[in-house]
């Protein structure tokens, strides 16, 4: 664990605090013994932000390999709605830029493979994934993949095999580096000087906006507003041209980027001046905490009336929301998740049990708490399909609702 002391993003020490979530466990921990996820180390969650650039960042760095580790639980394939969502982006890419045959793809954060898979008739497919669990079953899959942590001198390696791309892509992985300019000089390094560098993240002005703090967490580095990723690209010799505004993960921003300076479109100008009208409204960061706060109340006085209850899902949003507010397996009795990882262990902090999915286990419980409720309706159709009877789904972001 360390303190940030300069901006991930400029390198700055112009660092300014936000507030905090308290201290919560790697919330992408899970343990065997029950016992041993309750008494997880707890890290200061605070949210810092850079004066100079902009951008959001965490206060309080757990080392990448304790983050990123080899038993690594999120597979990206297990999301029906996240592939149809990645089928018709590679789709586009491939239609705005010509990609083809000839073309050279790179993927940094690749998972499992599921994205590359979309591209596998381009003469070079390449994709960069430093946990060992996915990256293994992307090579299985025939997707060629580097075990390793991205940065200018893993693109070093790679352009020595490879050469330069002409397409390098990262979805929802930008944010989860602490050597962000390491990984900037890199893509910089590894692109062809006609390429386009892609990339996918959470939208900060989203998550701020729409008060849903449980996607605040160790793991997120990094918050990305478009002025902030305009300012922190360009400190790096890159230059976003155009974006995009995105529903998938609560509120996400798709950037396009090369190494030459390109006009900004009139798409990229409009989100620009609407973030900038929507923070220059009251204290954006003060209500934030605000609205957490209000959150976890109107949650606890849910589960006090109503508890125990059971989840599904046991994505790290989850386990950030269940542990901000101190609730365990005695108020919500398990949890059912997709990825076999998880299964037969335990939630970070709460000591939640998770099973696998079967719908069996939720017959005789009436209230089920949705964690992953960027994915809910996906989720209540798989319920509907179970046929087990009438369920009150929950979700808590950015409000508490029954359905």
């Amino acid at each position: 664990m360390r303190l940030i002391m300069n901006c991930i993003g400029c390198g700055s020490k112009n660092i300014d605090a936000l507030g905090t979530l308290g201290k919560l466990p790697n919330c992408n921990r899970f343990e065997l013994s029950q016992q041993e996820a309750l008494d997880l180390p707890k890290y200061e969650l605070d949210l810092v932000k850079c004066s100079t650039c902009n951008l959001v960042q965490v206060g309080t760095h757990l080392p990448v390999i304790e983050v990123f580790s080899d038993n690594y639980p999120y597979f990206s394939s297990y999301s029906k709605s996240w592939l149809d969502h990645c089928k018709l982006a590679a789709k586009s890419y491939k239609e705005m830029f010509n990609i083809g045959m000839d073309s050279s793809i790179l993927e940094i954060g690749s998972n499992d493979g599921y994205f590359l898979k979309y591209f596998n008739e381009c003469s070079v497919v390449l994709g960069v994934e430093p946990t060992k669990g996915p990256a293994e079953v992307a090579i299985k899959d025939g997707v060629k993949t580097k075990i390793d942590f991205f940065n200018d001198d893993v693109a070093v390696e790679i352009i020595k095999d490879e050469g330069q791309f002409d397409l390098i892509l990262s979805n929802n992985m930008l944010a989860h580096t602490p050597d962000l300019m390491s990984v900037l000089s890199g893509v910089r390094r590894a692109l062809n000087d006609a390429g386009k560098f892609i990339v996918e993240v959470q939208y900060a002005a989203d998550m701020f906006l729409g008060g849903k703090f449980d996607t605040v967490y160790h793991e997120h580095f990094c918050y990305y507003t478009i002025n902030s990723a305009i300012s922190v690209f360009e400190k790096n010799g890159l230059y976003i041209s155009d974006a995009e505004h995105l529903i998938t993960h609560g509120g996400s921003i798709r950037l396009y980027a090369s190494k030459q300076k390109i006009a900004q479109t009139d798409r990229l100008k409009n989100l620009i001046e609407k973030e900038f009208e929507q923070f220059s409204i009251g204290n954006v960061y003060t209500e934030f905490f605000i609205k957490a706060e209000a959150s976890k109340n109107n949650f606890l006085k849910y589960i006090n009336d109503n508890g125990p209850i059971v989840c599904y899902g046991a994505p790290t949003k989850g386990n950030v929301f269940l542990n901000y507010c101190g609730v365990t397996y005695k108020d919500i009795k398990f949890t059912s998740d997709m990825s076999p990882l998880k299964h037969n262990r335990y939630c970070p902090g709460s000591g939640i049990p998770i099973y696998s999915v079967d719908k069996i286990i939720y017959d005789k419980y009436s209230d089920i708490l949705i964690l992953p409720w960027n994915i809910k309706t996906e989720i209540i159709k798989q319920f509907n399909e179970y046929k087990i009877g009438t369920k009150k789904f929950i979700t808590t972001i950015p409000e508490l609702l029954v359905v």
